[in-house]
């Protein structure tokens, strides 16, 4: 499966692609943050707004107590509906990052600029880190 045949241009090795190992780090890193925000933008963004349009009749703070008492991890219609809500905010307000990043990248308009120097082309700080939060979130399922 890792032939280089099948990812890289001719005459060019894995050896010679360059990667460092603290990348496998930041992964690390990013998860407890995110699930940190994920909870807290749950329980008091996604619970509030299922409250106000009637999705259950109980009190409001007596929901949000329930789901940061490991509410989270139980597997309820309510579970996968703020977990919908928080992938649905997540996925917005990466593609408006991810806008912002692509804004002035020459690529974006001209697709013969990504293959000069690939694989050794260098990654902007901007793309990487979208790139990485999108990775995480998606390891995450």
């Amino acid at each position: 499966m890792w032939e280089p045949e099948l990812w890289l241009p001719r005459n060019v090795t894995w050896a010679e692609v360059p990667s460092k190992s603290e990348d496998l780090m930041y992964p690390l890193i990013i998860s407890l943050p995110l699930l940190l925000t994920r909870i807290f933008y749950e329980s008091f963004v996604g619970v509030p707004l299922g409250w106000l349009i009637g999705y259950r009749d109980e009190p409001l703070g007596k929901q949000i107590k329930q789901h940061l008492l490991f509410g989270f991890a139980t597997n309820t219609r309510s579970k996968r509906v703020l977990e919908c809500l928080f992938r649905f905010s997540f996925y917005t307000v990466l593609w408006l990052y991810g806008t912002y990043a692509l804004w002035d990248a020459p690529w974006v308009y001209d697709v013969k600029q990504c293959w000069i120097k690939y694989p050794m082309h260098p990654i902007p700080d901007t793309i990487w880190k979208g790139c990485e939060m999108e990775e995480e979130e998606n390891d995450r399922r």
